[in-house]
């Protein structure tokens, strides 16, 4: 029977061509170097996300959370973090900003003129435009 072929480019989880192999499948893949594991490790972190936004059952949920924890500590691990400085810092942001468990969804925010609000919308105006009244 003749396979049909998909163009991927995208980073497997490391039994996945072996799994794939067993069932008929023939997986192409490269080893990536440091520079190119780590940028795809941060598109796998996106991916990951959208899976979780879209997750329709709470199994599948799960399952996803299982996957955006995995890739962040391998993003960890190739940037020579360990998790526990993760979980220091999450526990330091947590002391200081809070969490999101009180659901506050910011609608507008208007700062003072060379305040760190201010310089934090400016830096990205198409994701915070700028509000201007006459």
């Amino acid at each position: 029977m003749k396979r049909r072929k998909f163009s991927l480019n995208k980073l497997w989880r490391d039994q996945a061509p072996s799994n794939m192999f067993a069932q008929g499948a023939i997986i192409h893949y490269k080893t990536l170097d440091d520079a190119e594991y780590k940028h795809q490790l941060g598109l796998k972190l996106i991916e990951e996300a959208n899976e979780v936004h879209t997750a329709t059952s709470t199994d599948d949920l799960i399952s996803e959370l299982a996957d955006i924890l995995e890739v962040v500590k391998c993003i960890a691990q190739a940037h020579s973090i360990s998790m526990d400085e993760i979980i220091k810092r999450q526990e330091e942001k947590i002391q200081q900003r809070g969490s999101f468990l009180e659901r506050k969804f910011v609608t507008i925010a208007e700062y003072l003129p060379g305040s760190y609000g201010e310089k934090y919308a400016l830096n990205d105006l198409q994701r915070h435009p700028e509000i201007i009244e006459d």
